[in-house]
This record gives structure tokens, sequence and C-alpha cells, in this order.
């Protein structure tokens, strides 16, 4: 009894005693492990090592480099817009399901990556990268309707404590496949085909696909929809892609009165993306 009063006692302060803040923190379990095993780790090396194998010099690098910024140039065009659209159409989860969705497709498709396939390798990176980070615009935009007030920055940092204990559990699944797939009964030793030689490794991509989607079923289970948000000029039967630009122009007019909230985003720009492109680039 004691025990239990104790985990009780811990979930509470990790904002993590009611189901649907439960499920709303586990879609960071299931979503790093993409940042893990995808963009951090396992799939830069496999991109220069086997899908770009046939490229000179530094090549393949350069070719990675491009897919990034072109799905991140991507996201961060339509962020703004899906945010603005998601509370005037009150799609929250429909929205993350659909960007998920779109995501763990592209990782599930890295299974057919072979030698060579730099090409088809590109395009699931670019495609994985909206997927990823277009979901987080639904998924950061549910937790204060999830959270009360004052459990707001607890809930937020217990979702990244269990992404980062999901993602390395998995992460040191995949590794271990792919340094000893003869204890999974995977192929190995001499003479392997190219295919079963890199069975391990595009096995680690589906495991990801599959991670993602089983743990991001809470969230859309048990996560309410919020209502939609209309302004004061606003309607039920407005044009939604209209009312997207017109919130993203006042926003942004606003911010200029706001000098402290501007150089924050823009300082957070330059430090986010400074370690992002450390984390995205170290591996390749």
């Amino acid at each position: 009894m004691r025990e239990g009063s104790r985990f009780a006692a811990l979930l509470k302060r990790a904002a993590l005693d009611r189901p649907e803040t439960r499920a709303w923190a586990l879609y960071d379990w299931a979503n790093s492990a993409y940042w893990a095993v995808v963009i951090a780790a396992i799939f830069p090396i496999y991109f220069r090592s086997v899908a770009a194998a046939g490229l000179p010099g530094e090549l393949p690098t350069q070719r990675y480099a491009i897919a990034t910024t072109i799905g991140l140039a991507i996201v961060a065009v339509i962020a703004p817009i899906l945010g603005a659209l998601a509370d005037f159409t009150g799609g929250r989860k429909r929205g993350l399901a659909i960007f998920a969705g779109l995501g763990i497709a592209a990782v599930a498709a890295m299974f057919a990556i072979q030698r060579g396939d730099w090409l088809l390798a590109a395009a699931l990176l670019i495609v994985s990268n909206i997927g990823v980070n277009g979901s987080f615009v639904f998924y950061d935009s549910l937790l204060p309707h999830v959270a009360r007030r004052e459990e707001t920055d607890r809930l937020s940092a217990a979702g990244y404590a269990l992404g980062y204990l999901g993602s390395g559990l998995l992460l040191a699944a995949n590794v271990a496949w792919i340094l000893k797939p003869q204890w999974f009964g995977l192929p190995h030793g001499e003479g392997l085909t190219p295919a079963q030689a890199t069975l391990p490794t595009r096995l680690a991509f589906l495991s990801v696909a599959v991670w993602w989607g089983l743990f991001s079923i809470p969230l859309l289970r048990r996560v309410p929809e919020p209502p939609a948000l209309y302004e004061a000029d606003e309607r039920r039967g407005d044009n939604p892609v209209r009312v997207a630009f017109t919130r993203l122009g006042e926003t942004f007019r606003e911010l200029r009165s706001h000098r402290d909230a501007f150089l924050f985003l823009l300082a957070f720009l330059i430090y986010n993306d400074g370690i992002g492109t450390i984390i995205r680039m170290a591996a390749i």
C-alpha cells in the first residue's frame, strides 16, 4: 500500500495522474524514437554508406543536408498556418493524426531503401520531417487543454522525460540487432546478399514506424478534442484558410509591440536551430 501511495504521489507530481495527461505525454515516447533512430543515430550513417554509396566524396553529406533543409523549410512555412487552422476548426487531433500518419508511412517506407537509392532516401527524409514536425504543431496546442494551469510545465517536462526514455530503449534494441543479428535470428556471416546485409538496419526503421504508431493511439483515444476558438470578427462558416492567414498577419503586427517576445523568439530560433544542426549532421 505504501509503495502504491508513493507511486501515485510521483505520478501526481509529474502531472501524470489522469488518463488524458498520460496519453498526451506518451506521444513524446512515441515520436522520440524517430529522432533517436532516424535523425540522430542510424539513418544518417545508412544514407551515406548504403543509399548514397555510389556518390563521390562529400556529395552524400551535401545531398543529406539539402534534403534536411527542404523538409524543415516547408515546415517553417506551413506550421504557423496549421496552428491558426487548428484553433479555428477545432481539429487538433485530426491534424496530429494526419501528419503523424504521413511521418509513420515515410519511415516505414525506408525499409525499401537499398544501395544507390539516395533519391528515395532523401525524399522519405523530407516527408518524414514534415510529418513529425507538423504533428508537433497540433501536439503542443493540446497541452494547455490537457493540463491544468499549474501543471503545464510539469506535464511538458514529463513528456520530454518519457521521450528520452522511450527513444533510448528502442535505439538500444536497434543497435543490438544491427551489431549482433545472430542473437535475433537475422541473417549474418559471410556471403550475404545486399538485401540480407542491410536487413537489420532496415528493420530498425520499420520498428520506429510501429513504435510511433502504436504509442500514438492513447492520445487519439483518451485526449478530448478542444473546441474551436473564434475571435470577435469570425463566424463558424468562414473560410478557414482565409481566417488562418488573417490571424497570422494580426500576430505579426502585434509582435512588433512586444519587443522582448520578438527578441526571445529570434534568440531561440538561432540557438535551437544551431543545436538541431549539430544533432542532425553529426553522425553523417
